[in-house]
């Protein structure tokens, strides 16, 4: 899981701030926690709120960077192994 997730930049925003708030009502978030995979277009890959434990973070992390990916799928086969 650790190294799987290195190959994200992670970010933590507050959702309680001006900013957040409004970040989070951009990506229609209704709860805590929340994360999302962004395609390097900008476009979200992949969003999901709520709590995850580690198997089902690790899914999502892979099926992430294999939407992020998609367009390039040699590397995207390659970061995800």
């Amino acid at each position: 899981m650790v190294a799987l997730s290195r190959k994200f930049v992670n970010v933590k925003i507050d959702l309680e701030t001006e900013a957040g708030a409004k970040l989070a009502e951009e990506l229609e978030l209704v709860g805590s926690p929340a994360f999302v995979i962004y395609h390097p277009d900008g476009e979200v890959a992949l969003r999901q709120t709520g709590y995850a434990e580690a198997d089902v973070m690790s899914y999502l992390l892979r099926s992430g960077l294999e939407m992020a990916l998609r367009s390039r799928p040699n590397e995207a086969r390659r970061e995800i192994n």
